[in-house]
C-alpha cells in the first residue's frame, strides 16, 4: 500500500477546528464565474428534474461512472483502501494495519472490493450495509479483474468469501441490505474500525447512524471517513459547488430524493461524534475554495448557511476519531 500524507490525531478530545493534513496542503479551487442569479435558478430546477426522473429510473449508481468500467472500478477501490490506510497511519502511528481488524463499511456502493483489499490486507471480518443492493449487482467480470490482482492462495480465498456473500451466506466478507440502515444489525461483532468513502454526506439523518454505532463499536475503535460536501449535480459540480447552499430548508427537503446531499458541515458532524463519545477527531481538508471566490457567493446563499462556523470553504475532507 502506498504510504501518502493522512491525517493527526488532536492532544484534546473535542477538536473543532480544521488542520491543514502535515505535508500537504488541501487542493484550492476557484470556479470561473459567479452568476448567483443564473445559477440559483437552474439548480433549481435540476434539483426537480433530478426528482423525477429518479422516480421514473430509480437509483442506478452513487459514482460518477458505472460499474461497467471494470477497470476503473478496480482501481478506484484500490484507491480508496491506500488512502484509508494512509489516513490511519498519519491519525494512529505509522504501523497502523488493517491485519485482525473487524470492519464495518458504511455505503459500500455499487461493489465490495474494498471488502476484499480489507481481507487480502489481514482484516479478520469485513461487514457492510447500504440501503440498495446495488453491490449484488456487480458484473462478474468485475470481481474476476480485481481477484486476477491476489496471488493463487488469496484468489481462492477470497473468490469463496464473496460467492458466500453474494448469495446472502458471508462469513469473513458479509453484505447486508436495510432500507431503514440500521447499524445496530451488527451489535456483538466486535467491530474496531469503521469506515466510510463519500458516504455520510448521503444519510439521510447522520445523526442517527453515529448514535446507533455506540451498540455496535468496541472501547478504543477507529473511524476514517472522506466526506464530500459540495453539490454532487454533474452539470454544477464544477461552476457552482455550493449551489444546494443556495436553497431553504423547506424547497431543497421537497426536492430532495434518498440519497441527495444532507447539507451537513464540519462542525455538525464533530458536533455529533463528541456527543456520542468519539474523542480525538480529527478533520483534515482535502478540497477547499479560493478565498476570493467565497465574498461574491455566500451573501447569495440562503441565510443559513452564511455563518462563518459553517466553514463553507471546505468542499471535501476526511475525519477521524476513536471511540472512548
Amino acid at each position: 500500500m502506498t504510504q501518502a500524507a493522512g491525517l493527526r490525531p488532536r492532544a484534546n478530545g473535542h477538536a473543532k477546528a480544521l488542520a491543514a493534513r502535515p505535508g500537504a496542503a488541501p487542493r484550492t479551487i476557484k470556479p470561473p464565474r459567479v452568476r448567483n442569479a443564473t445559477f440559483h435558478w437552474l439548480g433549481a430546477l435540476l434539483l426537480v428534474a433530478n426528482k423525477v426522473r429518479h422516480k421514473v429510473r430509480g437509483y442506478k449508481t452513487p459514482r460518477p461512472f458505472p460499474v461497467s468500467e471494470t477497470s476503473r472500478v478496480v482501481e478506484y477501490d484500490f484507491n480508496v483502501v491506500d488512502k484509508w490506510l494512509a489516513a490511519l497511519r498519519q491519525y494512529s502511528g505509522r504501523h497502523f494495519s488493517f491485519h485482525g481488524r473487524t470492519v464495518l463499511e458504511l455505503g459500500p456502493g455499487p461493489d465490495l472490493g474494498t471488502g476484499l483489499l480489507l481481507l487480502s490486507n489481514g482484516a479478520k471480518a469485513y461487514h457492510a450495509l447500504d440501503v440498495v443492493d446495488l453491490a449484488l449487482r456487480a458484473p462478474p467480470a468485475l470481481y474476476d479483474q480485481l481477484l486476477a490482482r491476489f496471488d493463487d492462495t488469496d484468489r481462492t480465498s477470497l473468490a469463496s468469501e464473496l460467492e458466500n456473500a453474494l448469495h446472502g451466506e458471508g462469513k469473513r466478507l458479509n453484505f447486508v441490505v436495510d432500507p431503514g440502515f440500521d447499524v445496530r444489525t451488527f451489535a456483538g461483532r466486535d467491530v474496531d474500525l469503521v469506515v466510510s468513502q463519500a458516504a455520510f454526506e448521503h444519510f439521510d439523518n447522520p445523526g442517527k447512524v453515529i448514535a446507533r454505532l455506540n451498540d455496535v463499536v468496541a472501547p478504543g475503535s477507529i473511524l476514517v471517513s472522506e466526506i464530500d460536501l459540495q453539490t454532487h449535480n454533474r452539470w454544477l459540480r464544477d461552476s457552482d459547488p455550493l449551489n444546494i447552499y443556495r436553497y431553504s430548508d423547506r424547497f431543497y427537503e421537497m426536492t430532495r430524493l434518498s440519497g441527495s446531499p444532507n447539507r451537513w458541515r464540519p462542525a455538525d458532524y464533530v458536533d455529533a461524534f463528541s456527543r456520542n463519545g468519539w474523542r480525538d477527531i480529527s478533520l483534515t481538508p482535502i478540497t477547499t475554495l479560493h478565498p476570493d471566490y467565497l465574498p461574491r457567493v455566500v451573501p447569495a446563499l440562503n441565510q443559513r448557511f452564511q455563518a462563518p462556523e459553517n466553514r463553507l470553504e471546505v468542499l471535501h475532507f476526511v475525519i477521524c476519531a476513536r471511540k472512548a
